[in-house]
């Protein structure tokens, strides 16, 4: 039976979710059973049908809900990003670029979140398309309204292959977390430069000569 009261579904819920992210992460989705998931995470054997029907539906949660975590920063940074964009460039990419890299701070599950991501590339359980649609394109979507507000004469496509760009090169240094000898500061301001460079001076016939303005350089 399970425990009831105003706090403890939530709780065995999200235990179950975190759990069940590890374990798949380090064993894969077959090899994760929902007696070992559920045991790990101190609840009962029914816990996982109560709460997602199915192990099936739990996987597709975690990605989910890992989708959302990812995401919400990245589109709440571009808020504040766009406010700042015109007049100083650089800061808005390095306000994006932090929010990007923020979830990963931590090596140890930043390690275990990517072996989640290669085991589904591989394995591939989920609906798909579904952390295309919930991570990728709204995070892209995020940064190419601030590629806009930078430069607002670049053509639509210009501006999601600078947004491209930049997202490609977070998730390289994303990548290289606990590989890499610099500090990821300091990956990031290239990362940032090499953006606002490419943004800024951009030959795109759609939209018109590059601005003549010089961003700031990095505080």
């Amino acid at each position: 039976m399970i425990p009831s009261g105003p706090d403890l579904p939530a709780c065995t819920r999200e235990r179950l979710l975190d759990t069940a992210e590890r374990l798949f992460a380090a064993r894969g989705f077959a090899a994760a059973s929902v007696r070992e998931i559920t045991e790990a995470a101190d609840a009962n054997l029914g816990a996982v049908n109560y709460y997602f029907r199915s192990k099936e539906n739990l996987y597709t949660e975690v990605f989910a809900r890992r989708a959302a975590l990812l995401r919400d920063p990245i589109v709440a940074a571009a808020r504040e990003a766009e406010g700042c964009a015109r007049e100083d460039p650089q800061r808005a990419f390095r306000v994006l670029g932090r929010a990007f890299l923020a979830p990963y701070e931590d090596r140890a599950s930043t390690f275990s979140l990517l072996n989640l991501f290669a085991r589904e590339a591989v394995e591939s359980h989920l609906p798909s398309r579904l952390f295309v649609q919930e991570f990728f394109v709204p995070a892209l979507d995020a940064i190419a309204g601030v590629v806009r507000q930078v430069r607002p004469g670049l053509s639509e496509a210009s501006g999601r292959a600078c947004a491209h760009a930049f997202f490609a090169q977070l998730m390289h240094v994303v990548k290289g977390i606990g590989l890499a000898t610099r500090p990821v500061d300091e990956r990031l301001e290239e990362a940032v430069r090499f953006t606002v460079a490419g943004v800024m001076h951009l030959d795109d016939a759609a939209g018109g000569p590059p601005r003549a303005t010089t961003p700031r350089k990095p505080s």
